[in-house]
């Protein structure tokens, strides 16, 4: 799968280091939009100029996560690369580096020795 970035690929999860995520959803005619983590945080994005919603934040990879939307309706993003089980779960934050490792415990990524 090709890398992601913000010039080939601006919506989704896009790890932006090895502790911070930046989180974009193209929601035109939402209100407000923001991304519920796992662990109990609601982080509102910005909205930005066609329907766009962002936030950069401290998210590392394996976090789990969903987008809210006018507090009406949660959704997983559907841009992820990973789902937590069913595609109406949450989805999960991936690093695409092949260097990194896998974010499961117990299991090797790509480009890793054993």
């Amino acid at each position: 799968m090709p890398l992601r970035t913000l010039e080939t690929w601006p919506h989704g999860a896009i790890m932006l280091d090895a502790e911070h995520t930046r989180f974009a959803l193209w929601a035109p005619d939402a209100f407000y939009v923001s991304v519920e983590l796992e662990n109990g945080q609601s982080l509102p994005l910005l909205p930005q100029a066609d329907g766009w919603f962002v936030i950069k934040t401290r998210c590392p990879a394996g976090t789990r996560y969903r987008y809210n939307i006018d507090g009406e309706l949660e959704v997983p993003d559907p841009a992820s690369r990973a789902q937590a089980g069913d595609l109406d779960r949450h989805s999960v934050v991936v690093d695409p580096s092949p260097t990194t490792g896998s974010t499961v415990p117990g299991k090797v990524g790509r480009g890793m020795k054993r």
